[in-house]
């Protein structure tokens, strides 16, 4: 089975997520992120990575505090360009916690989960 994150992967949400929303953010975040369970039948829960990222997400965090996740990639260049959009559009800093290490490479294939 291919796993759905590949390094082609170009998922944006913010339309759906935060359009007239957009006075309760005030920047935004690009994260290393891994699905801890590699086999969808056992669910989906993500975590940030810094050590063997799946994927880079991007997230709008909120004035009040934490964050809304608007867009997952398979490349940080991916990531970076559709957070630069977001920050030209509507004036919010880009704050990229991915390390400098998995700049410009694909994330890893998923982890299967027995082996983690």
């Amino acid at each position: 089975m291919k796993p759905a994150v590949t390094s082609d992967l170009d998922d944006r949400f913010f339309e759906g997520m935060v359009q007239g929303h957009t006075h309760l953010y005030d920047a935004i975040e690009i994260q290393p992120v891994s699905d801890l369970y590699a086999h969808p039948e056992e669910g989906m829960v993500y975590e940030t990575d810094y050590v063997n990222p799946t994927f880079f997400s991007v997230y709008v965090h909120l004035k009040t505090g934490g964050v809304e996740c608007v867009g997952d990639h398979g490349t940080h260049s991916l990531a970076l360009a559709y957070a630069s959009e977001l920050s030209e559009e509507h004036g919010w800093p880009v704050n990229d916690y991915v390390p400098r290490k998995f700049h410009d490479k694909p994330a890893t294939e998923p982890r299967d989960a027995a082996l983690a």
